[in-house]
């Protein structure tokens, strides 16, 4: 059939062992490419904070679906929708001569860099204060106007850092990582030497 134009076809099959056995077979070769290509572009990973972004394959015509496809024709695909963890997406390209192909999508949960100290304001005679963090750990802290601090707990040194105001930033370091930030002021406090 190799070669023939598009149409339908009756091909003869004649047995070998008794030539007088034959049958009737009728053949359609479809207009078009031969076999559709639903091959699907490798897409993410992603994290679940990442805005929606448009898949693609190598044919077009066809139909996503899956977890977090928020648009079967365009091939939208959300993250946050999704959710963290891997997901199976499916491209179809109906028809006689159409394809299906699925890919996995890994997304991958956001970091929380939420976290805080006890007061805004300290005094210069304050114990060195230590954050709470209630979000990811594991992050790195920093501080601004040539304060200083610990970078791993986020201690600040009161009397290194002298008064003033102060931004402290944490920032986690996970593959989808987030940063906040806090504000201190250090005062001189009052003084009562008689």
């Amino acid at each position: 059939i190799s070669g023939q134009p598009d149409g339908t076809y009756t091909v003869t099959v004649t047995s070998t062992s008794d030539p007088t056995c034959t049958e009737d077979v009728v053949v359609t070769i479809n207009a078009g490419p031969t076999i559709s290509d639903a091959t699907i572009a490798v897409a993410g990973p992603f994290c679940e904070n990442d805005a929606a972004s448009n898949l693609s394959a190598a044919d077009p015509g066809g139909t996503w679906s899956g977890t977090g496809i928020t648009d079967a024709v365009n091939g939208t695909f959300d993250p946050a929708t999704a959710g963290a963890g891997t997901h199976t997406i499916t491209y179809t390209i109906s028809g006689a001569c159409g394809d299906t192909d699925t890919e996995d999508i890994t997304v991958n949960a956001a970091d929380d860099a939420s976290f805080s100290y006890a007061s805004g304001s300290y005094c210069l005679t304050d114990p060195d204060p230590t954050p709470t963090i209630t979000g990811t750990g594991g992050g790195t802290f920093s501080i601004d106007n040539s304060g200083v601090i610990n970078t791993t707990t986020g201690e600040i040194d009161i009397a290194g850092s002298g008064a003033g105001s102060y931004v402290v930033t944490y920032t986690t370091t996970g593959p989808c990582p987030d940063s906040q930030t806090f504000n201190v002021t250090l005062t001189t406090g009052a003084d009562a030497t008689i």
